[in-house]
């Protein structure tokens, strides 16, 4: 069986709870500007695993100094179809300029994600989301987006911001682990069904 998230699946007659353990949460960060590399920074310290994508080389080159994971020097639009997404995976979209913005966004809107952000003004993030809108994005992807980026804590400095994206990205990263924490409904209903039960997790396989 292959498994890409907790969830329950079949094998033969039997459904099994599958869970990965272990697994880091990734971060694809489009832009290395003086913000995206702050971002960086503090993502590898809170431990993830970290994709920069810029079109120019020197951005690029600056990324894989500070100790991105995964640096793709290419135009958003192709490097993004490179990176599926899945519920782990966190979209920080710092771009230089509102072209590239709406590259980025149609490339990742209809991806799975934990978290899509994009840094800009109230009125180019307005825009954004009204330019998605006309181009046919599903309303609930649209007020899905975090726009603009980051917890509201009157940051001004490029670190400042960086320290308001990463607050927020670590909200939305315990409030989906708490969510995780409920049992799915199969477990619970044979949890109360009076007969004994026994639990197994595989923790290695030969």
């Amino acid at each position: 069986l292959e498994v890409s998230e907790t969830s329950v699946v079949s094998a033969g007659d039997c459904r099994i709870l599958a869970e990965i353990p272990g697994r880091r949460e990734s971060m694809v960060i489009c832009g290395c500007g003086h913000v995206a590399q702050n971002v960086l920074r503090l993502a590898k310290i809170i431990g993830f695993a970290v994709t920069v994508i810029d079109d120019r080389p020197e951005f690029a080159d600056e990324a894989r100094r500070i100790g991105a994971d995964r640096v793709i020097c290419d135009s958003f639009t192709h490097a993004l179809k490179q990176i599926p997404g899945d519920t782990e995976t966190f979209f920080v979209i710092m771009t230089r300029g509102h072209r590239y913005d709406m590259d980025c966004l149609k490339e990742t809107i209809e991806k799975p994600h934990a978290y899509l952000g994009m840094m800009g003004s109230r009125g180019r993030c307005a825009a954004v989301k009204a330019e998605l809108n006309r181009q046919g994005a599903k309303e609930t992807l649209i007020n899905e987006l975090h726009a603009p980026i980051g917890l509201s804590i009157g940051a001004e400095t490029p670190e400042e911001i960086a320290v308001s994206v990463i607050a927020e990205v670590i909200a939305v990263l315990h409030a989906d682990k708490r969510k995780e924490n409920i049992q799915p409904e199969e477990i619970l209903s044979a949890a109360c069904d009076g007969k004994r039960k026994v639990m197994a997790v595989i923790t290695e396989r030969n």
